[in-house]
């Protein structure tokens, strides 16, 4: 069953509501046909209300976004760039959404159709379009149909397309495929209870002391900390921060940057030492069950893991940003994984979520993993300070100048990194040359010895020995005498230390075989 829709901007409604809690048109009993906005029967309570919320649902209140919305228990709620996504399971397999955003002239809503479809066919395999119902050209509100694979999933979406000027809405829904047709009432319920608010946090804006490298958005009156860590190989810099409610930080976002290098283990007799500790590359999800839990341990001894949660679409996130930073893509392959965890400190329990990434680039031995955002809230707070501390972590900005002074200075790192792996290579190449050498002589000398002992069994059977002359000539001779000569005919002769031989005889030294 199709749910109803406003007539001005094509959200989904319900039959009950009398105003659209997207556009603020009023609406008639019928929710199909608009009330006259400035009309005398629009009276008080119609232009505050909004969807009733059903009966064991959560009313979830975004303070630093200014907006409330509804949804059952378990479902989730994030706003990340202008979105906000409200899922049923951590990836968002079945999930609603919400985005409204500016375009910088007057546009239609064909012309932000196109683009939406261009963007969810970056996300998309095996994806389909089309337009549902008819519509001019120019009209500035359209429902647009989207299928295909996400993460080995089939999803099918419906999504309202709005455009007044230059403001833009784009609201709508997706689910599997097998499910959309249970799934989709639901989450259009869900959107009717979507409300603005006046009540938002009020903001002060921070700068990085330091280098001036970054600016940050946090709640007035709370307290920043942190700046540029150079401590880092080649002098890189890497940005650490944090900013809590209080000085202890009992509510507290951070970017931590906690890194850990690892190297593959090699089955090789040729090997060399890394400096870095031997470990097979892991999705993310297990490097936080098995490195990061147990290194908390050692910091908290009442560290419970509630649970660690693969999330492909953080890693696909992750990619796009490597691909904008100039890297090709599929050069690196990533794992991202949200980590919870519970845990006492000074007598406050804590509910804390960690952003787990590890990487490692296509063809080698070494890899990383990182911890690049941590945030918590005392036990039973989290889902009131979540989107207060989600929305200051991502609203970081970090300076172009300072940016492209790093990357210079990571491209003199590389270069020199490079001219000294050459200058290595060098005279690894010397030393393979002279180990080679060393090897081959070797070889030819224990030959030469195993040469040396057959000929000497041979000789010993035979009765002979060697001897030479002095201009190396080899001669076998009996064995027995203790001078040996040898006549201009080839004639040998043998004889005592007395014997006195002929003046024109060669005389002849044994050699030992």
């Amino acid at each position: 069953m199709e749910a109803l829709s406003c007539p001005k901007c094509g959200a989904p409604l319900q039959t009950e509501m009398n105003r659209c809690p997207y556009c603020q048109i009023g609406l008639a009993n019928s929710a199909t046909h608009p009330r006259d906005p400035g009309g005398a029967q629009m009276d008080e309570q119609a232009q505050s209300s909004q969807a009733a919320i059903p009966s064991g649902w959560m009313n979830f209140k975004d303070s630093w976004n200014g907006f409330t919305i509804a949804h059952p228990q378990g479902w989730e709620v994030s706003t990340l760039l202008g979105q906000t996504v409200i899922k049923a399971d951590p990836i968002g397999f079945t999930s609603a959404s919400i985005s409204p955003f500016s375009s910088q002239v007057p546009t239609s809503a064909q012309a932000i159709a196109q683009q939406f479809v261009g963007l969810a066919s970056q996300r998309l395999q095996n994806f389909q379009a089309w337009q549902q119902g008819n519509c001019a050209p120019d009209s500035n509100r359209l429902t647009v149909r989207l299928r295909g694979v996400r993460f080995g999933q089939h999803l099918e979406g419906i999504y309202n397309i709005l455009v007044e000027g230059q403001n833009c809405i784009i609201s709508g829904y997706n689910a599997p495929t097998q499910s959309l047709g249970e799934a989709g009432p639901i989450m259009s319920q869900i959107l009717s209870t979507f409300k603005t608010t006046t009540e938002k946090l009020s903001r002060q804006l921070v700068r990085e002391p330091g280098e001036g490298a970054f600016t940050l958005q946090i709640p007035s009156g709370w307290v920043f900390r942190g700046g540029v860590n150079r401590n880092n190989i080649g002098g890189a810099g890497s940005l650490q921060w944090s900013v809590g409610r209080d000085q202890p930080g009992t509510v507290m976002v951070s970017m931590p940057s906690y890194t850990w290098a690892f190297t593959e283990p090699v089955l090789s007799f040729f090997s060399f030492p890394t400096g870095y500790p031997s470990l097979s590359f892991m999705p993310a999800a297990k490097f936080a069950q098995q490195v990061v839990l147990s290194q908390y341990r050692q910091l908290r001894k009442d560290v419970q893991l509630i649970t660690a949660v693969e999330r492909p679409d953080l890693a696909e996130m992750g990619q796009w940003e490597l691909v904008r930073s100039g890297y090709p893509p599929g050069m690196f392959e990533t794992s991202v994984a949200l980590m919870e965890v519970h845990y006492s400190e000074n007598g406050i329990h804590y509910h804390e979520k960690s952003r787990v990434s590890v990487m490692r680039q296509q063809g080698q031995a070494m890899w990383n993993a990182l911890i690049d955002m941590m945030y918590r809230t005392p036990q039973g707070e989290m889902l009131i300070w979540e989107p207060v501390l989600i929305g200051s972590y991502f609203s970081l900005q970090i300076n172009p100048q300072w940016q492209a002074g790093e990357r210079g200075l990571a491209q003199n790192y590389i270069n020199n990194a490079q001219a000294d792996m050459h200058r290595r290579q060098m005279q690894i190449s010397q030393t393979l040359s002279e180990t080679s050498d060393i090897i081959a002589n070797s070889y030819w000398n224990r030959q030469a010895s195993y040469d040396r002992i057959s000929e000497m069994r041979s000789n010993a059977m035979l009765g002979v020995q060697n001897v030479a002359s002095d201009s190396g000539d080899m001669y076998k001779v009996p064995y027995g005498y203790d001078q040996y000569w040898v006549d201009g005919l080839g004639n040998f002769y043998g004889g005592s230390w007395l014997s006195q031989p002929d003046i024109n005889w060669t005389p002849l030294q044994p050699t030992g075989v």
